[in-house]
């Protein structure tokens, strides 16, 4: 298993334990089913289609290699002049090491390939702060707005356990906002339990972590997908907007949030 697959293997604990118990209830109770009626085709694949061309552009795999250990994710371009890209902490973290100016690359949607440093990371909402070392060719748009319970949703990733499954960078899946102000441990860290996280039934594989989820209807990213649980249903979150620009501009202004 890598550092940057934010793989949840945690049903029972999340539906039996004091914090999981209450998550687990709360998403059971809340989970919103996706109306027949809405199927991919005609108008719905259109809009899907467009989400998709014009997101996927500024969605990157973030590989990190430290003492040959490797580990990747994805991640998200906010300003493509001065190398900006948003993923999560536990994609640029090995063994809770930092890595090391030369263990980050980021591989691009066009196949090109750019060294990157960290500017910030903060492990309390797990989000990370990267800095390229060169232009990149499309950023994407945070939202402002908070995600609606039922809207449609794409998830955009590099899923896969080898590094080889780079040819399935910018992997789409589709799905709804399940949820919103959901509290979940994180993955590698259960004393961390994140907060104001967006569920979705979107499938958020190996590998996807740090990569965005993007509303359809507006082509915006309305969260950075953070873990999910496999089980009889498959339950992924998502770091909302409103957190990642809050760390992304203090680490932007003083280097830690």
């Amino acid at each position: 298993m890598t550092r940057g697959a934010a793989v949840f293997v945690l049903v029972a604990a999340l539906l039996g334990g004091l914090t999981g118990g209450l998550v687990g209830a709360a998403v059971v109770a809340n989970l919103v089913p996706l109306p027949s009626s809405a199927t991919t085709s005609g108008l719905f694949a259109d809009d899907i289609a467009a989400a998709a061309a014009a997101v996927s552009p500024a969605v990157v795999t973030v590989v990190v290699s430290r003492q040959g250990v490797d580990a990747w994710g994805s991640g998200l371009v906010v300003d493509k002049e001065k190398g900006t890209i948003v993923t999560n902490s536990h994609v640029v973290e090995i063994a809770g090491a930092t890595p090391a100016a030369g263990d980050l690359t980021i591989l691009l949607a066009d196949g090109r390939t750019l060294g990157a440093t960290i500017l910030g990371s903060d492990a309390k909402t797990d989000v990370a702060v990267l800095r390229a070392s060169g232009p990149l060719p499309a950023q994407a748009e945070l939202a402002s707005a908070q995600a609606t319970v039922g809207s449609r949703v794409i998830a955009i990733g590099t899923p896969g356990t080898q590094l080889a499954t780079q040819a399935l960078a910018n992997t789409v899946t589709v799905g709804i906002v399940s949820g919103t102000g959901r509290r979940v441990p994180r993955a590698d860290d259960r004393n961390v339990v994140l907060s104001d996280l967006i569920q979705t039934d979107a499938s958020i594989g190996d590998g996807m972590s740090g990569g965005p989820l993007v509303l359809v209807s507006s082509k915006q990213v309305i969260g950075v997908s953070t873990s999910f649980i496999r089980g009889q249903m498959d339950l992924g979150f998502a770091v909302s907007a409103a957190t990642v620009k809050r760390v992304l501009a203090e680490i932007l202004a003083k280097g830690t949030p």
